[in-house]
């Protein structure tokens, strides 16, 4: 758990450092950015060795360092989910760091992109990470907030504004039902680690008013995903730089499939919600593949192939196939 918190504290630390020398804006956004993702991408790089070794017995010590987790660490929790999330956005952080140095080389506000960039990717990299309601919770706001700053580099243009606008919007209706629902599931439960929520949901333990917490959850994985009707937003986003194209299809998009997977022994035991997210997802996939044909514009192409990617895995959660929603997401981020 400490490696995985430094991983994600990593890039939060670059982009900070980066605030500190903003008179060599150039040079800093350079550095930050290369070394922050480097730093993210070692680190996690560990964490799944270690993690691996645990599992196979082979690295295991007396206190159980290396043996999969039992416990968190400040809301941090390392399990095979969690690794498989490092896994995924460790690298794609890296290439996306990487490309986003030459793409807006001679940009003067490349350093205020740059630590954006490097706080957002502390953002997904914590809440792939975390084992807490809260933990979880404040990262995914801490995403959402980073990601629109983002959109909004360029406010030159307008689209690009009005864009930023509608992501505003349908991230912050996803975040009040997300707070709304751990909320309710904290004081159903007792308390806030996801463990302890899962065993007990498992274990039979339902608290009152179940049905409306998934269902709040389901609408907030919905809005994150682009699902109809909240799908607009995305393919409207194309104005911003590419490296933000790259960023939210291979990444924040896919929260709303991660948290679904996170939370999928509380999702099965409201059937009716999930019979709800299959169709939505349904519908979705086959809208996003529809239009996807006839756009000219190739990232417009690209956003609805995406909008239709997150259908298929909506409608893989809603049908309570998790693991290939796992593997779905993993595939469509890389």
């Amino acid at each position: 758990e400490g490696l995985a918190l430094a991983a994600a504290l990593a890039p939060f630390l670059a982009g900070f450092l980066l605030s500190l020398a903003r008179r060599f804006e150039a040079d800093a956004a350079r550095r930050a950015t290369a070394g922050a993702a480097l730093g993210t991408l070692f680190i996690a790089a560990v964490t799944c060795l270690l993690y691996g070794l645990g599992r196979l017995g082979i690295a295991s010590g007396p206190d159980g360092l290396l043996s999969p987790s039992s416990s968190a660490l400040l809301g941090v929790r390392i399990d095979g989910l969690s690794v498989l999330m490092l896994a995924t956005v460790a690298p794609i952080g890296a290439v996306v760091a990487r490309y986003a140095i030459r793409y807006l080389d001679g940009d003067p506000r490349q350093a205020r992109f740059s630590q954006w960039l490097a706080f957002t990717l502390s953002a997904v990299t914590l809440l792939a990470v975390s084992g807490d309601l809260i933990l979880l919770l404040l990262s995914w706001l801490a995403a959402s907030s980073g990601l629109h700053r983002l959109l909004l580099h360029r406010t030159d243009r307008p689209r690009a504004v009005v864009a930023a606008r509608g992501r505003w919007l349908v991230g912050r209706a996803g975040d009040v039902c997300l707070a709304v629902a751990f909320a309710l599931l904290a004081l159903g439960f007792g308390t806030t680690e996801i463990a302890e929520i899962v065993e007990r949901t498992a274990a039979g333990e339902v608290p009152a008013g179940l049905s409306v917490i998934v269902g709040l959850i389901v609408l907030a994985a919905m809005t994150s995903t682009a699902q109809l009707p909240f799908h607009a937003w995305l393919p409207d986003s194309m104005e911003t730089p590419t490296p933000v194209s790259a960023l939210m299809h291979a990444g924040l998009v896919n929260a709303g499939g991660y948290l679904l997977i996170r939370l999928s022994p509380v999702l099965v035991a409201a059937p009716a919600a999930l019979a709800v997210l299959a169709v939505v997802g349904c519908a979705t996939a086959v809208f996003g593949a529809t239009v996807m044909l006839v756009q000219t514009d190739v990232k417009r192409k690209l956003a609805y192939s995406t909008i239709s990617q997150m259908g298929f895995m909506m409608l893989q959660c809603g049908l309570g196939a998790f693991a290939a929603a796992g593997l779905h997401l993993i595939g469509h981020a890389y």
